[in-house]
Parts: C-alpha cells; sequence; structure tokens
C-alpha cells in the first residue's frame, strides 16, 4: 500500500515539475535510443551462441557464455558508471510521518527492477537462452538462467551505485575501480589467467541447483542491497545538516543532457520539435519505414548484395537516413520563432552541432543494427558498412547541411507530412539530390578505377576527415547562413 501511494506521489512530482516538457523530452529520447538498442540486441541474440563458439574454449555455448560472464558484467558496469543516475527521491518531507526509514530506501532501490538499465542485456540473452539451454537442460532451466543473469544485472546496478557515491566523497577514488578493471584485463589477455574457469563452473552450480552456489548468490546480493541502504541513510543525514538542509536529499540529478551545456538545451529543442508538431512527426515515421524496407530488401535481395553501387545506395540511406529526411528542414523547423533565437544571445553554431550531433547519434544506431546482420548474411562487409557509416556522417552531411543557407521557407508544423511538397524548393531539391547522389558517384568512380577495397578506405579516409573537421565546416556553414540571415528571416515571414 505504502509503496503504491509513493509511486503516485513520484509520478506527481514529476508531472507537476516546472521543467515537465523538458524531462519528457529526455525520457522519450532515452526510450528511442533503448528501443533501438533492444532490436540490435534482440537481433544478435539469435546468433549469439555461434559467435561463443567461436570465440570460447567450450564445446557448449552456454559454457563459453559462462567464462565470459566477468568481462560481459564488466562492460555492464562501465556503460552504467558513465551513463546512469542512482535512483533519486525527495525523502525529506517523509521524514516527520510514521514510515519507516528502510522502507523508503527499499522502495528506492526496488524501482531497480524495472529499470530500463536492467532490461537491455535481456533482450540479448532472452533469445540464446530460449536457443540454447533446451538443448542441454530443460525449458525450467531457461527461466532459472534468465531470473541468474537479471539478479546479476540488478547486483550490478548496486554495485555502480556503491561506487559512484564512493567516488563522490573524492573524485581521485576513482583511480581504484579503473585499476581493478584494468587489473583483471591485464591478468586475463596478458598472463593468460582463466577468469573464465571459474565463472563457467560457477555458473554450472546455478544451472545444476547446488546450494552452496545459490546461498553465496543470494548472499552477494543481499549484501549488496544492504549495503546500499546503509548508504542512503548515511548520506541523508550528512545532507540534512548545516548548508545542506535546503537541498533536502537528491541521491542523483536526472541531467543526462545538461552536461554538454547550450548543446545540450539545442538538443531538447530538437527533440520537442520532432514528437510534438504532426510535421516532423509524420517524417520520423517516414525515416523508420524506410529503414524497415530497405533493411529487409538489404537481407534478403541477393541482387543489391552483389551490386556494389545498389549495396552502397541501400547501406547509406540506411545510416543517414534519418540526417537526409531532417536535414531539408533546417532551421525551417524553427521558422515561427526564428526571429526570436536572432534576438537572442545563443550560438547558431551551438544550434548546428546540436543537430548534427542528433543525427549522428541515430545514424551510430542504425549502423549497430546493420553489424547485427553481418551474422545473418555474411556477404555484407564490416569495411563496408564502416567506411558508409563515416563517409555518410561526414562528407554527406557536410553537403545535406547547406540548405541550412538556403532555406527560407515558413514550414507549418501541423500540417501533414505525407505527399506534402509545400515548402520544397529548387535549391532545396538540387543540395538534397547532390548530397545523395555526387558522394556516391565519387565512390563508384574510384571504385571502378581501382577495386572495392580501395574504395572502402577512400570512404573511410575522407569520412574521418570530414568527422574531424566537423567543427571547421560546421562554424563555416553557420558564417554563411549568418550572412543570410535577414534574406532567411524575410523569407519565413512572408
Amino acid at each position: 500500500m505504502i509503496y503504491r501511494e509513493l509511486r503516485n506521489h513520484q509520478w506527481k512530482a514529476f508531472k507537476r515539475h516546472p521543467m515537465f516538457e523538458r524531462n519528457l523530452g529526455v525520457k522519450i529520447f532515452m526510450f528511442v535510443c533503448f528501443g533501438f538498442l533492444a532490436v540490435e540486441f534482440f537481433a544478435i541474440g539469435f546468433f549469439l551462441d555461434r559467435l561463443c563458439l567461436e570465440l570460447g574454449n567450450y564445446a557448449s555455448p552456454l559454457d563459453c557464455f559462462n567464462s565470459g560472464l566477468l568481462y560481459v558484467m564488466m562492460a555492464d558496469f562501465v556503460v552504467k558508471f558513465l551513463l546512469k543516475s542512482n535512483q533519486s527521491m525527495q525523502i525529506a518531507p517523509y521524514l516527520t510521518l510514521p514510515i519507516k526509514r528502510n522502507g523508503l530506501f527499499n522502495f528506492l532501490q526496488s524501482k531497480e527492477f524495472v529499470s530500463m538499465w536492467n532490461w537491455y542485456m535481456m533482450f540479448l540473452i532472452v533469445p540464446f537462452a530460449f536457443k540454447v539451454i533446451p538443448v542441454e537442460y530443460s525449458f525450467f532451466h531457461v527461466f532459472v538462467f534468465l531470473i541468474c543473469f537479471y539478479l546479476l544485472c540488478i547486483a550490478n546496478s548496486l554495485l555502480v551505485a556503491l561506487t559512484k557515491a564512493w567516488v563522490k566523497t573524492g573524485i581521485w577514488k576513482l583511480f581504484f575501480p579503473a585499476v581493478i578493471i584494468a587489473g583483471i584485463l591485464v591478468a586475463a589477455f596478458k598472463f593468460n589467467f582463466s577468469f573464465g574457469d571459474y565463472t563457467q563452473q560457477f555458473g554450472s552450480w546455478l544451472m545444476g541447483t547446488n546450494p552452496i552456489a545459490w546461498v553465496v548468490f543470494i548472499g552477494i546480493f543481499i549484501f549488496l542491497w544492504c549495503a546500499n541502504r546503509w548508504l542512503m541513510r548515511s548520506i541523508l543525514y550528512k545532507e540534512m545538516q548545516g548548508e545542506k538542509v535546503r537541498d533536502s536529499v537528491s541521491f542523483s540529478n536526472m541531467s543526462f543532457l545538461d552536461r554538454f551545456g547550450e548543446i545540450g538545451e539545442f538538443i531538447n529543442l530538437e527533440l520537442k520539435l520532432i514528437f510534438r508538431n504532426k510535421r516532423l512527426k509524420n517524417q520520423l515515421f517516414t525515416f523508420v519505414a524506410v529503414l524497415v524496407i530497405f533493411g529487409v530488401q538489404l537481407v534478403s535481395n541477393r541482387m543489391v548484395l552483389e551490386n556494389f553501387f545498389m549495396s552502397l545506395f541501400w547501406i547509406g540511406f540506411m545510416v543517414g537516413g534519418f540526417g537526409l529526411i531532417f536535414s531539408q528542414f533546417l532551421f525551417m523547423a524553427e521558422s515561427s520563432y526564428f526571429d526570436g533565437l536572432i534576438t537572442r544571445n545563443h550560438s547558431f553554431l551551438s544550434l548546428m552541432k546540436a543537430k548534427y550531433y542528433s543525427y549522428v547519434v541515430i545514424s551510430f544506431l542504425v549502423y549497430l543494427l546493420l553489424l547485427a546482420f553481418i551474422w545473418y548474411n555474411k556477404m555484407m562487409s564490416v569495411l563496408l558498412i564502416t567506411s558508409a557509416f563515416f563517409y555518410y556522417i561526414g562528407v554527406v552531411y557536410c553537403c545535406v547541411f547547406q540548405n541550412g543557407v538556403y532555406n527560407k521557407t515558413f514550414l507549418d508544423l501541423s500540417d501533414s507530412g505525407f505527399m506534402n511538397w509545400k515548402t520544397s524548393t529548387t535549391s532545396q531539391m538540387i543540395i538534397t539530390m547532390v548530397a545523395m547522389f555526387v558522394p556516391i558517384g565519387l565512390v563508384v568512380i574510384v571504385k571502378s578505377l581501382t577495386s572495392e577495397e580501395i574504395a572502402c578506405y577512400f570512404m573511410l579516409t575522407t569520412g574521418v576527415l570530414f568527422v574531424l573537421g566537423s567543427n571547421i565546416w560546421l562554424k563555416w556553414t553557420c558564417n554563411r547562413m549568418m550572412k543570410r540571415r535577414y534574406i532567411i528571416m524575410e523569407g519565413f515571414r512572408n
């Protein structure tokens, strides 16, 4: 009963927060990223057994996976340490109520059971477990394995919370977890110390329902749970003293984009534009539809894979499709308040960087999805996909960002985006077509004069150079746009 009331209070606090829309934009962005990640992990999970057999030293895929479990948890630890924030709640208002303090802290920690950070690995493990474990054990052991792995992810989150709280008392303490991780890697790969034998044996004991192994496993979980609860309680009393009374308790700040400063604010603005307005939402659905259609063609159509030009076009349009679609509306999406942006002390270079970084993140997620399909079809080349990725986020995005210099047509964000050509201009279509076909044409010419491998290295080299020099060409594009800003403003007003 009390937990349901606490969940209701947290929902009301989130909904009534003055920055509700901004926080909602952050959460939507995170859900979109997790959605892409979940699809990619789910696809990889079907081929994880083959990967384990190739990399492991055991005849069983399950034993190979258990032997690498330590490194999987280390990677999960690093990701959570860098990106995940600890569970937070304003506890001070509840201190005068007849509620057990431990109940409040247990409620905070119980949120780990529904946290996305403890679910993303499950999308990788579930198809692997149902494919491999019934061959060696039974369907009952599938659920035993999934429960063990899920509790292990939660225990890893609790360990991350303990480490971050400890490091918070002195940044120099970050040295210790870094040394421990580096020491494990050096011992494993430099001195050939076999941690995998121990994790494989412990996993076998758990699957065999060995009571001692289960007692140790549950004991470690309970220890981390109680240690986190004790830590939360100690932090509470420290922060309730002296000058920190006004801050109540805040174990973390939900500030996924705040660390990027002004660029993070503009990324929030970009997310709001896309998810609030009908025209841009329709374009987002168009991108998803194109991604699905092109992905199916790329995997199922052998003719596409055998033709270098077609495979490059298909892969490139999937990787750079988001940027190609939304760059057509560069600054047109802000046309209704463009005058306000011009008259305020904002950096248009930061706005351009925010848009560019957003496009690159989406392209990177699609790139990871393409890498997952390599295990499905060996005809796809890692070199081709990687070089196309860098070529599109470097050379092609440099070309399509020139739309921002010439776009001067007002965009009705509430209008439908399907078969809508109202805002299409000659300059916009020319720039988009040049950005789509001229870079690919250059690569095809290089390939015809040399070889496919050299063409891929040409794309990779030029793409990396353009990505590294993105500040230069973004600044150049921004300066050109600022010289035409009065023409652009007049066009938006008309």
